[in-house]
């Protein structure tokens, strides 16, 4: 299967998974192609349940190489955030199967709710954010330290 085609059936597949699941399944709200280039999209999400972010709205660029599915396609967050796993400069994403453990069995739809499963439960081992990690770990440990972290992620929501 050609790159192209493989890219229109996963965009197919996520917008038919949009139009017939509930949003509290899946939490997609949006995918569509920048500038009608194919392998420039944004999807725009809500945060996971029962996290810091589920009232969040959030939007991720994805830039999909000619190589694709051979080669993992590039995702980071416009929206401003504050986790241990993304980059407060420029919205990297930290995941594995977005660099060495990717394999081409992938497709955006898994990538995207590895994405989303990642605000629930931050890898604070492999940070990009050494201070949300530092923070978050901590905020295992007692209240007063989640509460400062929470503070410290909502106060992000509001720029």
């Amino acid at each position: 299967m050609s790159t192209i085609r493989r890219i229109i059936n996963e965009v197919k597949e996520i917008n038919s998974y949009i139009e017939s699941e509930s949003l509290d399944n899946h939490r997609f709200i949006e995918l569509k192609n920048i500038n009608d280039d194919i392998y420039k999209l944004e999807f725009v999400f809500l945060g996971p349940k029962e996290s810091p972010y589920e009232e969040l709205v959030s939007v991720i660029e994805i830039s999909i190489p000619k190589e694709y599915p051979n080669k993992a396609p590039y995702m980071r967050v416009k929206t401003k955030m504050y986790h241990p796993n993304i980059s407060q400069s420029d919205g990297t994403i930290c995941l594995d199967v977005l660099k060495d453990n990717w394999r081409p069995i992938y497709t955006l739809r898994t990538i995207l709710m590895s994405i989303i499963s990642l605000l629930s439960d931050p890898n604070p081992d492999s940070p990009l954010n050494s201070d949300a990690a530092t923070m978050y770990k901590n905020s295992l440990k007692n209240v007063k330290d989640r509460r400062e972290y929470l503070k410290k992620i909502i106060s992000y929501m509001d720029h």
